[in-house]
């Protein structure tokens, strides 16, 4: 049988590869606002809670990563997983991560070895072997250990897919409460907070994604619905991060709306897709992980960035607001071609039939 026969659906799932670029700014912004060029605070108090919160767009990530690998690969893991489907979901998802990971985590590895005259090797193997969201396997790049829990989750993706496909409407709620006790006993119980780098956050969040899969397929919204959804998980997410919550409780309350956009944004009424799915919005979604991965090379530049300008005599706040507009148009450049030149050629030429899809 070709092996053509056994590629992946690629029908487009709307507005979420958008919705994927938006995600990917807001973590760049938490980083490089509330880090490192703290330019809206004072009077932007609304921005710079709503940017402090941006690190939770790593967790819409992991719910949008098994919401549309079900999508994808749920023809193929129907009845279950077997080893030519394994080969060709394991190999389609190599393409998908590795070379632009390994790219970037060279590249940091080199560039903070260069600053600072410290060669870490073992950190820079974590990250290589992708084990650095593995406990006590520290990732030298912190901000790259969700893509080695994601790689850890790849392992098990096939058997949620077919799990999932043979639950009832009932063992699909169950299930996602069994999602949502896990990660609260493991957030509030043994973490003391969300933000913990492992495995363990993203294992969950990946299957509720699963799970919201076969809701959106078994029991589609109306279109009114879905933007009452929209709506709401919008408005919920507002309320949330303003502060009538305490943490760890208030990230932990934000999945719920996060779930809902998931299920929600696709089954937007047309016209209205039409309307979001702006090119601009579509080009940054696209590049989105690239944007991702490359963003803490930049940080460590900045820095330096600010030392000169200041000894430059420029004030501190026009110091900020200039490092940031360079910064952020060398990440755009530098997503674009990373994104063309190494992640479309890769997932062209190591996927399985050498045919790249979403």
């Amino acid at each position: 049988m070709k092996a053509a026969s056994f590629g992946p659906k690629s029908t487009h799932l709307p507005l979420l590869t958008e919705a994927r670029g938006v995600a990917a700014l807001l973590v760049v912004h938490v980083h490089l606002l509330v880090w490192h060029l703290p330019i809206i605070r004072g009077s932007w108090r609304c921005a710079t809670v709503i940017v402090s919160y941006g690190w939770l767009a790593v967790d819409f990530f992991f719910v949008l990563s098994g919401f549309v690998l079900a999508h994808v690969y749920a023809g193929q893991f129907s009845i279950w997983p077997d080893r030519v489907h394994l080969r060709s979901f394991f190999q389609a998802r190599f393409a998908r991560i590795y070379p632009l990971h390994l790219l970037a985590s060279t590249g940091f590895f080199l560039l903070t070895a260069g600053f600072s005259g410290v060669w870490s090797w073992g950190p820079y193997l974590h990250d290589v072997f992708l084990v650095n969201a593995l406990p006590k396997l520290w990732p030298l790049n912190i901000h790259s250990w969700s893509i080695g829990a994601e790689a850890v989750t790849y392992l098990f993706a096939p058997l949620m897919i077919a799990f999932a496909g043979r639950l009832s409407k009932t063992a699909l709620f169950l299930g996602l409460g069994g999602s949502a006790a896990s990660l609260a006993y493991l957030v509030i119980g043994r973490w003391g907070g969300h933000d913990y780098h492992s495995v363990f956050r993203c294992l969950p969040e990946f299957f509720a994604g699963v799970l919201l899969y076969q809701f959106y397929l078994r029991h589609p919204l109306r279109p009114a619905a879905a933007v009452i959804g929209v709506s709401a998980a919008i408005a919920a997410l507002f309320i949330l991060v303003s502060g009538v919550l305490r943490p760890p409780l208030d990230s932990l309350a934000c999945l719920v709306p996060i779930a809902l956009l998931v299920l929600a944004l696709p089954q937007l009424p047309a016209p209205l897709i039409r309307k979001l799915a702006v090119p601009p919005l579509r080009f940054l979604g696209d590049i989105s992980y690239s944007v991702y991965l490359l963003h803490p090379l930049l940080l460590l530049f900045i820095p330096g960035w600010k030392e000169r300008l200041h000894h430059a005599g420029l004030a501190d706040s026009g110091i900020e607001w200039i490092v940031y507009a360079a910064a952020f148009a060398l990440l755009v450049a530098g997503s674009w071609l990373a994104y063309r030149w190494l992640e479309l050629p890769c997932r062209t030429l190591l996927r399985p039939g050498g045919v790249r899809k979403n």
